[in-house]
């Protein structure tokens, strides 16, 4: 090589100097972006260069893209090469087209999880006591009731209410449907309005007398339902003059 040193060493320090000062230049954001404004003004006083660029752009993006993936294919990706293209796609809003989410779909089928079987009491145990002192069952100061609930003194009003059953496609439960067929086969007046049908007070009963009588009839479960709930909506029933019976 023309100009190299006759001694392989100092040779090697020479490239590695070359080596050490080019990375420094290229990747120095001033001496980048007085590089990339003298580009633009180059290419904008020059449009048959400007396009010649962009023509040879699309025949080498291929070839480098496919030379990329075959450089890269097989080789897991580091923690950190991960968090900074996390962190590019949440800060450009970047969302997956429906084909590369199929594709995905496609790729997890059959997958079994890690943790799939995996029993560990301890760390169960230790995660209920650090979730435990939050539930507001057990530490009534942290339960928004009263005055903490950010919908406190409001009420839905009876068209908001509708509307909200129709976002949910409110449908019978087995068990009202169980009472529905009951009621129909034995001619008893009740009918089903859970699904938004009827709003009384801000409030949805189940059922309703079919006759134009004053009784409703409420189903409730231990499981969602509490006394002090069932007594509240009998309370707001009745100062309409509605008779109500909660099974």
């Amino acid at each position: 090589m023309r100009g190299a040193p006759s001694d392989p060493q100092k040779y090697t320090e020479m490239c590695q100097q070359r080596s050490e000062s080019l990375k420094h230049y290229l990747s120095n954001p001033e001496a980048r972006e007085k590089r990339s404004e003298t580009l633009k003004a180059y290419l904008s006083s020059h449009p048959e260069v400007k396009q010649e660029r962009i023509e040879q752009l699309k025949r080498l993006q291929p070839l480098a893209v496919e030379k990329a993936r075959e450089k890269t294919l097989g080789k897991p990706l580091s923690e950190e090469h991960k968090n900074r293209i996390r962190e590019t796609k949440l800060k450009s809003g970047y969302h997956h087209s429906e084909k590369t989410r199929q594709k995905i779909g496609e790729a997890g089928e059959g997958r079994i999880p890690w943790n799939k079987g995996r029993k560990c009491p301890e760390t169960s145990k230790k995660l209920k006591g650090r979730i435990q002192p939050f539930r507001g069952k057990k530490n009534p100061n942290m339960a928004r009731k009263g005055e903490k609930n950010p919908f406190y003194g409001k009420k839905h009003t009876e068209e908001s209410l509708k509307k909200m059953f129709k976002s949910l496609a409110a449908k019978p439960n087995k068990p009202e449907q169980f009472l529905i067929h009951l009621f129909q086969e034995n001619d008893i007046p009740l009918r089903y309005v859970g699904d938004g049908q009827v709003i009384i007070d801000g409030k949805c009963p189940d059922f309703i007398n079919n006759n134009g009588g004053k009784q409703l009839l409420e189903l409730f479960g231990e499981r969602w339902h509490e006394l002090e709930e069932e007594q509240e909506r009998k309370k707001a029933f009745a100062e309409y003059g509605f008779e109500t019976l909660i099974i």
